[in-house]
């Protein structure tokens, strides 16, 4: 997936949600979980392209992907991401009719957001984001 479109990135990301759901859920940070059946949904998909999705996402400041629990952490600003967005996203495996109004949603909330890559990424999966807050790796000073 090298530098997809904004609207890819939500697509893929809300494709993706259809197997996933919320195992824990504060402002500001979310675990969520695949069960055994979209364990191997998702096993079809390169981890860049998950990786490229979740790191492309304004509004993620952090984000750790747990192969073993098969779980993902994100840490994000509720401000960029409300966290009732969050709560639509996730909720799309239990009604993937909803799917097309919780897409116009997040094309209106993240309306204004390109996503910028660094270039020579191969993976997609650095990204330089005018949104995030905080890099994924700081340098050690």
């Amino acid at each position: 997936m090298p530098n997809p479109t904004r609207e890819e990135l939500i697509d893929a990301l809300l494709d993706h949600m259809l197997y996933l759901r919320i195992a824990h859920h504060v402002e500001g940070r979310i675990r969520i979980k695949a069960s055994w059946n979209g364990a191997k949904k998702l096993n079809q998909t390169r981890e860049g392209d998950i990786e490229t999705i979740i790191a492309a996402i304004p509004g993620i400041k952090d984000y750790r992907i747990n192969k073993q629990a098969l779980s993902v952490v994100i840490t994000y600003d509720p401000r960029v991401f409300p966290h009732v967005l969050w709560e639509e996203v996730a909720a799309l495996g239990q009604y993937p009719a909803r799917r097309q109004a919780v897409r116009e949603r997040l094309l209106e909330a993240l309306a204004g957001w390109t996503p910028i890559f660094k270039a020579g990424s191969d993976s997609g999966a650095e990204v330089a984001d005018q949104h995030r807050t905080r890099p994924k790796e700081s340098p050690v000073q």
